[in-house]
């Protein structure tokens, strides 16, 4: 059974976590800026999925360039991180998931990894996964109602053609990992002044 070395678990909270939590702000702030007074929003969980996807990415991007534990392979806005575990190497994408399944919302690249894995034979498929092959994925879920919910570190399969499950093989807990339920605006102290108001304040005299 596959496992996280502690070390890796302790470097992954060190500098990938704080990362997509950094990124889920952001883009939990970008939403709320297409808020309108009517209550609804210009924006919808396509947006926010999106904005956070790209914040990720950049971020990580920069994080890990010359890393000392982390090593990255980009190719066409797909970022493929490898580190030690243990002895041996792991290789592993950052992702937004499903909250339920825990499966790449989107993630092409991942899934097609996945599904030319499916049609190999069963005694392949369980070597590839006790492989370095194995698609792991650090998944993060995040909606417009309840902000960033969990991140976990979850190994992918495939169960039949576009079909894909997901196992936990281990959850950053909220108390470690903080997730955001709602990234409020900064309390505005004074109340908002309009031309109404003005037209029915009373003048008071200039000294």
């Amino acid at each position: 059974m596959f496992e996280l070395t502690k070390d890796t678990i302790e470097q992954i909270k060190a500098v990938i976590i704080p990362e997509i939590k950094g990124a889920a702000e952001e883009s939990m702030r970008a939403y709320e800026q297409g808020a309108r007074p009517e209550g609804d929003n210009n924006f919808d969980n396509y947006m926010l999925g999106c904005t956070c996807w790209c914040s990720v990415y950049n971020r990580l991007n920069r994080e890990l360039d010359q890393h000392p534990f982390f090593t990255k392979k980009t190719y066409k806005k797909v970022m493929t991180i490898t580190c030690p575990n243990g002895e041996e190497q792991l290789k592993f994408y950052v992702s937004r998931v499903d909250e339920e399944g825990r499966v790449p919302r989107a993630g092409r690249s991942i899934k097609l990894q996945l599904q030319e894995q499916f049609f190999l034979s069963d005694e392949v498929q369980g070597i590839i996964a006790r492989s370095a092959k194995t698609v792991f994925v650090i998944g993060y879920d995040i909606s417009v109602t309840g902000g960033l919910g969990k991140i976990t570190f979850d190994m992918l399969s495939s169960t039949g053609k576009n079909h894909f499950q997901s196992d936990t093989l281990y959850t950053f807990e909220e108390e470690e990992s903080h997730p955001i339920h709602h990234a409020q605006p900064e309390e505005i102290k004074h109340p908002t002044v309009t031309r109404e108001v003005l037209a029915n304040s009373p003048k008071e005299a200039t000294k």
